[in-house]
């Protein structure tokens, strides 16, 4: 009977044994798989980390894309702003130069306003001294003329009444346009806003009916005396301080008075600050 016991518990030893061994042999399968997860799981981390570092990249490039885009885009429009503001005092360089020259001048681009009533205009509505820039104006330009005197269109040929016998002023206004609606006791109205030179032209003559279609042809008329002042128009405190030049409208002074004024002309540009003048209010 003992050795019945010896041998069982030699039995239970083994077992025991046998047991333990494939513990053991379980325990480092198990620690080599997790070595193995581990190493896994680092490297998945190093691939993520790298994912992430190049999302980053790729964010970078695209908020330095989009920030190159708006700099392209801001730079687009100062470009068609500034090609716009060219435009625009080309033209006006081009309008006075096609008058000097008595070239045609459209309808368009051509009214007269009797002084009194221009003088009543300006007193309807103040000036308000707001800043514009040229970008604010129309692309519009327009040769007006003041004059304290009556002018008949004959056959299209301009002719200025003298029956009063005293000294007549024309102003000859080259302008820039700003023009708004607006309704006054239920009438609507346009206002026009100019900024630009004056040529103030003041003649004196005997003759009761002076021709005035052309300024050129007004130079060579030897029967009138005639004196010119150059001044702005709401071109702002740049040319406001600036002195401009007078004394005898003539053919020897006609090609320097062309001059002065497109000098001034082109010597507008998009940053100029303007004020411009009310002109004309038609309903």
């Amino acid at each position: 009977m003992k050795f019945y016991y010896i041998i069982l518990l030699f039995v239970s030893i083994s077992s025991y044994s046998q047991s333990c061994e494939e513990l053991k042999k379980i325990n480092e399968q198990l620690k080599r798989e997790n070595k193995q997860l581990n190493e896994d799981i680092q490297e998945r981390i190093k691939e993520l980390d790298a994912f992430s570092k190049e999302n980053e990249l790729i964010r970078v490039d695209i908020n330095n894309m989009h920030s190159e885009m708006e700099s392209l885009l801001i730079d687009l429009e100062n470009t068609i702003k500034t090609a716009a503001t060219e435009k625009k005092i080309h033209n006006l360089s081009d309008l006075c130069k096609n008058y000097f020259l008595n070239l045609n001048i459209s309808d368009e681009n051509f009214e007269i306003i009797d002084a009194k009533l221009a003088l009543d205009i300006i007193n309807t509505i103040p000036t308000t001294g707001e800043l514009k820039n040229i970008e604010d104006f129309e692309n519009k330009n327009k040769v007006f003329l003041v004059s304290d005197h009556l002018i008949n269109n004959v056959n299209g040929k301009l002719f200025l009444e003298n029956n009063k016998n005293k000294n007549i002023i024309l102003n000859y206004k080259f302008l820039l346009l700003i023009e708004e609606s607006d309704t006054l006791k239920n009438k609507v109205r346009k206002v026009t806003w100019g900024s630009g030179i004056n040529l103030q032209i003041e003649l004196s003559s005997k003759e009761k009916s002076i021709s005035i279609s052309s300024l050129l042809e007004l130079t060579k008329n030897d029967k009138v005396d005639k004196r010119y002042t150059i001044s702005q128009i709401g071109l702002g405190s740049e040319f406001y301080k600036k002195k401009y030049s007078s004394g005898e409208f003539t053919i020897m002074t006609y090609s320097e008075i062309l001059k002065e004024i497109d000098t001034i002309i082109r010597n507008l540009s998009e940053t100029t600050k303007l004020v411009p003048e009310l002109i004309a209010i038609k309903y």
